[in-house]
């Protein structure tokens, strides 16, 4: 009963026998390994010497000179041309109509150009209109001269007739106006001419009666015409029928 005490001392008594085995320091986990000496170390170790750097001196001076990078300065503006001249009609205001005028029109530049174009505009459409009406100096010389030698048809009545079968409002009103001259011519209020105009021809009427009449003539004919006004047969009725009541008294 005693074996086994007895083994476990002569194990102990013999030499380079350990009772128990060595502890690989490489099994023990980091949690409980000591790490004071380690971090007194690191914070005794000396710092790396500094180095000395320097700037691109010749990439600085690109950037500099780029004018896109020079925040810190005022963009230099260049007046434009509309700039210059309302800077010169400015001064030239302030010099003729005084410092109150001048800041009045300016401030109002836009709106009196918009008139000056409508004028402008209703002047242009006016004479595009009237072409020759009421003029001492016809723009058409030619079909002034045309007009002339179809006043003096025989066969205005069938033209007419031919014209209105077709459909062509517009030439039948013109021949209508050519009969309104000849009943002119016939009674004696006018003398046709190869170059008279229709103001030649206004101007010729005395009578205080059939002039009026004879202008509003005139200026339906011409805004027909030469205006290329679009007419239908019904529109044509209406204009038509001054024409139809157009009936001058013989000049005395």
């Amino acid at each position: 009963m005693f074996r086994a005490p007895g083994l476990l001392l002569v194990l102990w008594l013999a030499p380079g026998i350990p009772l128990c085995a060595s502890v690989d320091s490489t099994d023990v986990p980091m949690a409980l390994v000591d790490t004071t000496a380690t971090k007194a170390a690191l914070e005794q170790r000396d710092p790396p010497e500094a180095q000395q750097r320097s700037f691109n001196s010749g990439a600085i001076a690109t950037l500099k000179a780029d004018p896109a990078n020079r925040y810190e300065r005022d963009p230099q503006h260049v007046p434009t041309l509309w700039e210059r001249f309302l800077e010169w009609l400015r001064g030239l205001l302030n010099n003729t109509l005084g410092t109150a005028p001048a800041s009045w029109f300016m401030r109002n530049l836009w709106v009196i150009l918009i008139i000056v174009a409508a004028v402008i505009l209703a002047f242009t459409l006016r004479r595009r209109l009237f072409t020759g009406a009421f003029s001492k100096a016809p723009a058409r010389r030619a079909e002034v001269s045309e007009l002339h030698a179809e006043v003096q048809a025989d066969d205005l009545d069938e033209r007419i007739r031919a014209a209105e079968a077709e459909g062509a409002w517009r030439k039948a009103l013109r021949l209508h106006y050519l009969r309104a001259l000849r009943k002119l011519a016939d009674t004696g209020h006018i003398t046709l001419g190869p170059q008279s105009t229709d103001r030649d021809y206004l101007l010729q009427v005395k009578d205080v009666q059939v002039r009026p009449v004879f202008e509003h003539l005139a200026g339906t004919f011409q805004w027909v015409w030469y205006g290329e006004a679009d007419l239908d047969r019904i529109r044509y009725d209406k204009l038509i029928a001054d024409f139809h009541r157009f009936d001058p008294p013989a000049r005395t």
